[in-house]
This record gives C-alpha cells, sequence and structure tokens, in this order.
C-alpha cells in the first residue's frame, strides 16, 4: 500500500505508521538473517512497483544502517558479524553445513529421511573431528532438504518455491491499477516468500510449524487470487 502511486492521506500515513513500527521491532531482534531477508523482499518488491524506487531504498537504507552502526554500538557489532567467519554463530553454522553436506555425499538421491539429518548430525560432527559441536537441523532449508531427501527432495522443493514465486509475479502483472488491495496483496504476498527463502539461507524456517503454516496462507491467497483473475477473468476480485 504504501508503495502505491496514488496516495490518499489516510491510507498513506497508516501503511507508513505500519512500515516504521514493524521495521523497528525487526531491527531490535537485532537477528543478522533478518534484517538481510527484509532487505531482500524491500528491494525485490520496490523493484517490481517501480524499479527507480528500488535504487532510492537501497541507497537510503544504506545511509540508515551506516547511521544506526556509527550510532549504537549493539547494531554496529551485530552487522560486522555478519562477516565474520570466526564468530561463534558463524562457525558452528558453517561446520554444521558441513556435515550435512557429507550427509548428502553419502546418501545423494534420496537422502537419509526428512528430519532424519537431525538424529545423525552427531554421528557426522563426530565423524569431522568435533564431537561437542552445535548440532540439531541444518540451519539451512537448502541443506535441510539436500540431506533429508536428497537431490530429488531438494529439486522438489526449489521447483515448488519458484513455482509460487511465479504465479504470485504473474498475478501481480495481471491485476488492473484500480484493484488497490488484490495488487497489495500480491506485492506482499512476493516479499513475504523472497523474505522466507532468503532468510532460509541461514535458518531452517521452512521447518517451523508457526512459520510454514503461516507461509501457506500466503500460498493459498496467491493461488486463490490468481484462479479468479486468470481463470475466470475477474477483474473485480
Amino acid at each position: 500500500l504504501l508503495l502505491r502511486k496514488k496516495r490518499e492521506g489516510w491510507l498513506f500515513w497508516g501503511s507508513l505508521a505500519a512500515v516504521v513500527l514493524v521495521g523497528a521491532s525487526i531491527l531490535t531482534t537485532f537477528t543478522r538473517g533478518a534484517w538481510i531477508a527484509v532487505a531482500a523482499a524491500a528491494l525485490v518488491m520496490a523493484w517490481v512497483a517501480a524499479p527507480r524506487l528500488a535504487s532510492y531504498i537501497a541507497i537510503g537504507g544504506t545511509a540508515v544502517a551506516a547511521a544506526l552502526a556509527l550510532t549504537f554500538e549493539t547494531v554496529r557489532t551485530r552487522l560486522f558479524q555478519i562477516v565474520d567467519p570466526n564468530h561463534f554463530s558463524n562457525n558452528e553454522r558453517l561446520f554444521l553445513w558441513r556435515a550435512n553436506w557429507e550427509m548428502f555425499k553419502d546418501y545423494p538421491i534420496l537422502g537419509l529421511g526428512y528430519s532424519e539429518n537431525e538424529n545423525r548430525a552427531g554421528e557426522y560432527v563426530a565423524r569431522l573431528g568435533k564431537p561437542d559441536a552445535f548440532t540439531g537441523h541444518a540451519h539451512n532449508n537448502y541443506l535441510q532438504f539436500l540431506s533429508g531427501t536428497g537431490l530429488s527432495g531438494l529439486l522438489t522443493y526449489l521447483f515448488i518455491i519458484g513455482f509460487m514465486i511465479w504465479i504470485t509475479y504473474r498475478l501481480w502483472k495481471h491485476l488492473p491499477e484500480s484493484a488497490l488491495w488484490p495488487r497489495a496483496i500480491a506485492l506482499g504476498a512476493l516479499g513475504a516468500q523472497v523474505l522466507l527463502h532468503v532468510g532460509g539461507l541461514t535458518e531452517c524456517n521452512f521447518k517451523a510449524g508457526a512459520t510454514n503454516h503461516n507461509f501457506m496462507m500466503v500460498w493459498a491467497l496467491a493461488i486463490a487470487f490468481s484462479y479468479r483473475q486468470l481463470r475466470h477473468k475477474d477483474p473485480s476480485l
């Protein structure tokens, strides 16, 4: 709604307030993966809605991040930790990724079995020489599928998420300008998918029930709106 060219007073200011408040809540989680994922989603949504706006957001976002880093030590520390391979969290995550890669190498086609990689993570980290290393899920959606379901499972997952992004983008392109709320939902659904998939590079967020149940609603909205708009040519939705 905030990216809409026509800006009615209450709708614009209400949307702006929502963006500021949600942005502040995400910032104060101090979760680096969330920061990166939200930035990626915002840039993609802006680029789809108005390509020139994406460059403004990129420049403005960089300036805000720099100002926050110079002003707040916690923000500065968390930002620098993103590129620090020796930081404990990064080091443990990289080692766990290596263990999951070894699982894939042992079971490349069908994997160990979905979530079985978590049960056998201790075995693999011990084999790699760090029996006391942090274990659990792969902290990466793609490695989680790769080690648990092999190449067949990962390719299936990539096909599904790619297909749903295409469905959502196509919906956005076909909706008329007058369909304010459907267009807002379509663009928001596209951003939500980008956010989850980028965030899934450092966290196994698709596995969590609290995440994937909400995510299914995002997909359901995109499918339902697409069916009505593209199959029945119903511009009113």
